[in-house]
C-alpha cells in the first residue's frame, strides 16, 4: 500500500479535507504555468510549481504536519498576520508622513490644499486608520508574546 503524503493540514483530526501532496503540486504547477505563460515561460512555471514543495515528502515534515510534534498552525498564522500588519502599519505611516507635508506645500487657487475641507478630512481619516491599525497590531503582538490565543485579534488585523 502506498503511503499518503499531505501538503497542508487543518485543525481537523480525521484528515478528510487535508490536501494530498501530488494533487497540490499539480494544482500549483497549473497555476504557475498560467501565470508564466504571460511571459512566454509556461514550461518554467510548470516545473517550478511541481518542484516548489518537494521537501514536504520528507518524514520529518510529514511528522510535524500533524504528528506528535505537531505544528500549531493557528499560532503560526496569527504570527504571520501580526507581522504583515506591522509591515503595513509602517507603510501607512510612511504614506501619511509624505502626504501631510505635501498637502501643506501644494497650492491650488492660491491656497494650500491641506486647508481644503475634503483634503483635510481625508488626511484625518488616514491618521485615524493608521493609528487604529497600529493599536490592533500591538494587541495581536502582545497576545502572542504573552502566550495567549491571538487568532481573533490577528484575523481582525489582517482583515483591516
Amino acid at each position: 500500500m502506498a503511503k499518503t503524503f499531505f501538503a497542508h493540514s487543518t485543525q481537523r483530526e480525521d484528515k478528510a479535507d487535508w490536501e494530498e501532496l501530488p494533487a497540490h503540486l499539480r494544482g500549483v504547477a497549473r497555476t504557475a504555468a498560467g501565470f508564466a505563460a504571460k511571459f512566454d515561460a509556461a514550461d518554467w512555471g510548470d516545473a517550478a510549481g511541481r518542484l516548489h514543495d518537494l521537501g514536504k515528502y520528507s518524514p520529518r515534515f510529514q511528522g510535524r504536519l500533524g504528528g506528535e510534534a505537531g505544528c500549531d498552525v493557528r499560532r503560526l498564522l496569527a504570527q504571520s498576520r501580526a507581522a504583515i500588519g506591522a509591515a503595513l502599519v509602517g507603510l501607512s505611516r510612511g504614506v501619511l508622513e509624505y502626504a501631510v507635508p505635501y498637502a501643506k506645500e501644494r497650492e491650488a487657487f492660491d491656497q494650500a490644499i491641506a486647508q481644503k475641507q475634503a483634503i483635510a478630512f481625508k488626511l484625518a481619516d488616514m491618521h485615524i486608520e493608521t493609528d487604529s491599525m497600529r493599536w490592533m497590531t500591538w494587541k495581536a503582538a502582545s497576545e502572542l508574546e504573552n502566550g495567549l490565543d491571538a487568532t481573533k485579534s490577528a484575523h481582525l488585523l489582517h482583515g483591516y
